[in-house]
C-alpha cells in the first residue's frame, strides 16, 4: 500500500521480505508472550492456522500481500499447566560456528528425559498407520513421523495466488 501511494513499483516480493517479516512476527509474538505472562495471563502459540489458511484469511480479511503465521489463544488460565520440555541450548545454540558432533547422544538423552515426564501417548503417536505404536515413542521419534509426511503442502502455492512470491 505505502508503495502504490508513493508511485514506486515493489520490487522485493522475495524469500528474504517473507523471512524478515515472518521473524518480525514470532519476535512480535514472543514479546507479547512475554508481556502477558508477566501479568498472569497463559498463552499458546498455534501454528495450526496454517492448515486451514484460507479459513483465517477469510475470517480476517486479509489483503494480497498478507499471511497469517499463527494465532495466540491469551486469557487467564483455568487450571495450572506446563511448559513443554526444550532441547537442551547445547542442541540449538552454536558459537562461532555450527557444531552437532553429541547431536545424536545428546537428543537420546533429551528423549529419555522427556519421556520420563511426557510420554507419547498410542494416540498422540504421529502416522500409527505407517509405522505403528510403540510403548515408548520418543520426542525424537515422533518429529521424525511427523516429518516423514508432507504437511501445508498448499502453502506455497497459497502464498502466490495472494502476490506472495518466494523468489
Amino acid at each position: 500500500q505505502i508503495m502504490k501511494r508513493k508511485g514506486y513499483k515493489y520490487k522485493n516480493n522475495n524469500a528474504d521480505t517473507f523471512m524478515n517479516a515472518a521473524v518480525d512476527a514470532a519476535l512480535a509474538m514472543q514479546m507479547f508472550i512475554n508481556a502477558a505472562e508477566s501479568a498472569g495471563l497463559g498463552c499458546c502459540p498455534i501454528s495450526y492456522v496454517r492448515n486451514r489458511i484460507e479459513d483465517y484469511a477469510a475470517i480476517l480479511k486479509l489483503p494480497d500481500g498478507v499471511f497469517p503465521i499463527a494465532g495466540l489463544p491469551v486469557g487467564w488460565p483455568a487450571r495450572d499447566g506446563h511448559v513443554s520440555m526444550r532441547l537442551p541450548q547445547s542442541i540449538v545454540i552454536h558459537r562461532e560456528h555450527y557444531e552437532d558432533c553429541n547431536l545424536e547422544v545428546e537428543v537420546k538423552a533429551y528423549d529419555d528425559r522427556n519421556h520420563d515426564y511426557f510420554p507419547v501417548p498410542p494416540e498422540k503417536q504421529r502416522h500409527t498407520d505407517s509405522y505403528g505404536v510403540l510403548e515408548k515413542c520418543t520426542w525424537s521419534e515422533n518429529v521424525a513421523r511427523q516429518l516423514s509426511f508432507p504437511e501445508r503442502q498448499g502453502f506455497a502455492s497459497w502464498l502466490k495466488s495472494r502476490k506472495i512470491d518466494l523468489a
